[in-house]
């Protein structure tokens, strides 16, 4: 079984959390059959959870990192690295410096345009 089958689905999770019920999880799955929507879009325009509990449940499942922004203060000689612009269109913000590498908090990363990562790819090889 490879590693994408064998972890468990986002209504799984979020039902073990406490968060919906199996109803939640029966009724969303009929409305995605109509609307091929995903899952945790459906949950949300349902009102069964808000956008915090999809993204944090999502990097669970994806084992990313979860990072609430509203609570970090970026370093200010990273963020002086980084034309504002630039961090807004590919909303991702430049946190810190460790060993070399500046630590970034993305948004939405599997939804990036190719030429969006390639221009950000070449901005940092300037620097």
């Amino acid at each position: 079984m490879t590693a994408e089958k064998s972890k468990k689905q986002l209504g799984e999770i979020l039902k073990e959390k406490g968060i919906i019920t199996e109803d939640h999880i029966k009724y969303a799955l009929q409305v995605q059959k109509i609307t091929k929507d995903r899952l945790g879009e459906i949950f949300e325009k349902l009102g069964f959870v808000t956008e915090n509990d999809t993204v944090k449940t999502l990097a669970q499942q994806t084992r990313i990192s979860y990072l609430d922004v509203d609570e970090v203060l970026p370093e200010d000689t990273v963020l002086k690295l980084f034309n504002k612009n630039l961090c807004l269109n590919n909303t991702f913000l430049p946190i810190k410096k460790v060993d070399g590498t500046i630590e970034v908090a993305a948004y939405n990363t599997q939804g990036y345009k190719r030429s969006q990562r390639t221009g950000l790819e070449k901005y940092l090889k300037r620097k």
